[in-house]
Parts: structure tokens; C-alpha cells; sequence
């Protein structure tokens, strides 16, 4: 009896031992799980994994263009009056031109987005001539964009397709590009595209080019005087 006794109290200790040690265990896991996700990289939030960036940072004026890929007044923007905006202010060093993607006109966009950040990745002066690409594409054969144009478009401009496709398989920046999407309509107030803030005017749509340039002139002006 006194065997069976000391058998039982043995093996409620082990019990015991084991039951502590798998709390420990989960202790361990969590405060592992909350180090993660403090470490976490901070381009899970904000714009700055998935802007594009043209000029100086000295520039003083600064353009944010607030568009979207299967936009065709966006379209129209980047092939017709950007590459003046950037000849005439921002190679000048006037203008420092910020690009955010909106990517919320369809899985189109978000997907022609998504290769876009990836392609800036490897090389963020490959974006400008991937964007005119699209865009291109976007007035030619419409917004239904597959991941095999994209992905060739990527490498038309110098991009490693492997790299691209290695980076959509992992489903980079697709949550980042709806957290900034979101950060965009609530805090921005952004309704539309393209939307653009000249400083701190707000022009909503494809705006003409001669008043674009003159608000432009008018607001380096003013920062001048």
C-alpha cells in the first residue's frame, strides 16, 4: 500500500512538472509572439514602403499625386502632363513630385500596385518607366491587368521577372497597399483619381495643364517671397 502511495505522489509531481512546463512553454511563445510583433518593420504602416519619390528633398515645393493604375484620367496625368511637370520643376529642383497608389479600382489595380512596389524593390528609378508602361497598356487594352502582362512589363523595364514572381507567390505589400488605401480616404480625405496636393491646395481630378502649372508658379512665388 505504502508502494502504491508513493507511486501515486511520485506521478502527481511528474504531472505537475509537466503541466509547468508546458505553461512555461506558452509563456515563453507569447512573450516571443509580442517581441515579433513589436520588431515588425515599420512599412506595415504609413506610406513610406509604397510611395515613389522625384526630386529633392531641398525642392520647395512638394506635389503628392494620390492615383491609381487602372485610372485612365491617372493615365493621362503620367503620359501627357507629367513629363513636363518634371522637365520644368522638378529637374529644376523646384518641385519634389510624391507618387501614392490608391489601388482601389479593382484586383486590376491593387495587383498592377503591387508589382510596382516590387519592382521599385529592386531599383525604385525602374518605377517611373514601369508606371508609363502600364499606363500605356492601361490606354491601349483596358484595366483587366493579368499577372503575366504585369510581370512582363516589370521586365521590359529591367526588373528580374523571378523576383517579381517570387514576391506576389509571398503576397508582398497587398495588405500594406489597403492599409495605405484607408489611411488615404479617412485621413487624407481622399475621394477620387487622381487627387493631388500642391503644397497644401487640394485638386481633385485630371486637372488642365495650364492652370496646373500656373497654381504651381503662384505657390513657388509665394515660397520665394
Amino acid at each position: 500500500m505504502a508502494k502504491k502511495k508513493g507511486q501515486k505522489r511520485a506521478g502527481r509531481r511528474a504531472a505537475q512538472r509537466r503541466v509547468a512546463w508546458i505553461a512555461g512553454a506558452v509563456l515563453v511563445v507569447a512573450v516571443v509572439g509580442l517581441v515579433a510583433a513589436l520588431a515588425r518593420p515599420t512599412q506595415t504602416v504609413g506610406w513610406d514602403a509604397v510611395e515613389e519619390v522625384l526630386g529633392s528633398p531641398d525642392a520647395p515645393l512638394t506635389i503628392v499625386n494620390y492615383s491609381d493604375f487602372a485610372c485612365p484620367y491617372c493615365a493621362i496625368f503620367a503620359l501627357e502632363i507629367e513629363p513636363e511637370l518634371v522637365e520644368r520643376y522638378v529637374e529644376t529642383g523646384q518641385v519634389r513630385l510624391v507618387y501614392r497608389p490608391m489601388a482601389f479600382l479593382g484586383p486590376g489595380s491593387l495587383l498592377a500596385a503591387q508589382v510596382g512596389a516590387l519592382v521599385s524593390d529592386q531599383d525604385p528609378e525602374l518605377f517611373w518607366p514601369f508606371q508609363q508602361r502600364v499606363y500605356q497598356r492601361l490606354q491601349t487594352s483596358g484595366s483587366r491587368f493579368t499577372r503575366e502582362d504585369l510581370v512582363r512589363l516589370a521586365a521590359e523595364v529591367g526588373a528580374d521577372p523571378a523576383l517579381i514572381e517570387k514576391g506576389l507567390d509571398e503576397g508582398r505589400y497587398r495588405d500594406v497597399l489597403g492599409q495605405v488605401r484607408r489611411l488615404a480616404i479617412e485621413e487624407e480625405g481622399v475621394r477620387a483619381t487622381p487627387t493631388f496636393f500642391v503644397g497644401k491646395e487640394k485638386v481633385e481630378g485630371l486637372p488642365e495643364p495650364g492652370a496646373f502649372f500656373a497654381l504651381i508658379d503662384r505657390l513657388l512665388a509665394e515660397a520665394q517671397s
